[in-house]
């Protein structure tokens, strides 16, 4: 014979602890009213829906309040980027936690936004809001689905002039120029294979920024800027296609002794020290925007973005807007710090 088990309520909560319903939901939801009730009450309520097994009947309390108690965390589906997603996520995690929410997290192909049913995600949103973390651009249609919600959103890593939180990459760009132009170099190139000038409007904004704080920093100091990319293809070539354009450069009488490296860094490294014998930092200088493998025996000196920083940050920024969720807020603009590592010195390793 089937068991039917009735499940735990407040009111069983309540009569196990000793105290009223009130007093039990105060603390059960973290409401307020808590500094007026003991630490002694507190723990018998805590303690007694632990021993019951009580949860919250959440359903009722999103009709009661308007709320769910969550927000979304909607990532594209570049799964290259497994790393930084999974910083910026445990960072709004954390940060949800600390404002009793949790975070639901969701990944949608860009080909499912087209088709004219929308994502379940969109049609069952039981979620007080969402931080989008897209690193390309941002698919019009996935805009107009978010938008026809109505709820608050925020963008994480894309630059623009409402409700987002992205890293200030011209800076970083520039920093990375002038750290190197401080030790001395002046042969600096910028390594980004896969980048075309008429087709910049379509990359990320910080392919484009980074590249204009180098040739803001080169040009300030009366140098020219080199661009070191695969010829012609709007596209990224081949790994052996990538390592003969490096070693071309690395092969010329005035190469450049320092590189900064949007991407190609391991590329870049493989080519200079194991097929041309060179020694780093001493020959040849590199820092980095990629991401590096922390179990890896080298670091590399990098430009490191703030994942887990915005991640903290968009939730911030989404949870300011509950209150009025149409009220645009300015972007929060992030510094791009400097990671020292063992790629970079003087040119000719000369003492500092």
């Amino acid at each position: 014979m089937r068991r039917i088990v009735r499940r735990v309520t407040l009111r069983d909560v309540s009569l196990r602890a000793g105290v009223s319903i009130g007093t039990a939901s105060r603390v059960l939801n973290g409401s307020g009213g808590l500094p007026e009730i003991g630490e002694l009450t507190r723990r018998r309520v805590l303690s007694a829906a632990s021993r019951l097994g009580y949860r919250a009947d959440l359903s009722a309390r999103a009709v009661r309040t308007g709320r769910f108690g969550a927000v979304m965390f909607l990532q594209d589906a570049d799964s290259s980027r497994t790393l930084e997603t999974v910083e910026c996520l445990d960072a709004a995690c954390a940060c949800a936690e600390g404002h009793d929410l949790h975070v639901v997290f969701a990944r949608i192909p860009d080909e499912r936004l087209q088709e004219a049913r929308a994502p379940k995600v969109f049609r069952q949103a039981m979620v007080d809001g969402l931080v989008l973390n897209y690193h390309g651009l941002v698919p019009r249609r996935l805009m107009r689905r978010v938008e026809a919600l109505g709820l608050p959103w925020v963008l994480v890593n894309n630059r623009r002039d409402r409700d987002c939180v992205y890293p200030d990459e011209l800076a970083a760009g520039r920093e990375a120029a002038e750290r190197l132009l401080r030790l001395g170099h002046r042969r600096i190139a910028y390594l980004d294979l896969s980048y075309v000038e008429r087709d910049a409007p379509r990359y990320h904004f910080s392919r484009r920024d980074r590249l204009a704080g180098y040739r803001a920093a080169m040009s300030a100091a009366g140098l020219e800027p080199v661009l070191v990319a695969l010829p012609g293809a709007g596209r990224s070539g081949s790994r052996a296609e990538a390592l003969g354009c490096v070693r071309s450069v690395l092969e010329r009488r005035d190469r450049p002794t320092a590189f900064i490296a949007n991407d190609g860094t391991g590329e870049l490294l493989r080519v200079a020290e194991t097929e041309l014998g060179m020694q780093v930092p001493r020959d040849l200088s590199v820092v980095s925007f990629e991401a590096t493998d922390p179990t890896a025996a080298r670091t590399v000196s990098a430009m490191v973005v703030p994942w887990a920083e915005m991640g903290s940050e968009a939730v911030e920024m989404l949870v300011a807007k509950f209150s009025r969720p149409a009220r645009p807020l300015p972007p929060r603009v992030l510094h791009v710090a400097f990671r020292e590592g063992d790629t970079c010195g003087r040119p000719g390793g000369r003492e500092r």
